[in-house]
C-alpha cells in the first residue's frame, strides 16, 4: 500500500525547495552574483527536488508491484 504520509512529506520538501529557488529568483543579478554560494544553492534545490520526485515514483512502483 502506498504510504500517503511519505508522499505528502516528499511534496512538502519539494515545495520548500521551490520556495528557496523563488527567493533566489527574486534577487537582482548583482545580489545573486555577490555571493558565490548562491550558484551552488541554485543547483542544489532542483537536484534535490528531482531526486524526491524519483523517490516518490520508486515508492509507488514498489508498492503497486509494477516492476
Amino acid at each position: 500500500m502506498i504510504d500517503k504520509s511519505r508522499v505528502l512529506d516528499s511534496i512538502v520538501e519539494i515545495k520548500r525547495n521551490l520556495r528557496r529557488l523563488q527567493s533566489l529568483g527574486d534577487m537582482s543579478e548583482d545580489d545573486f552574483a555577490s555571493d558565490p554560494d548562491n550558484f551552488a544553492i541554485a543547483e542544489h534545490h532542483p537536484r534535490r527536488s528531482l531526486e524526491t520526485v524519483l523517490d516518490i515514483g520508486r515508492h509507488v512502483i514498489a508498492k503497486q508491484a509494477l516492476m
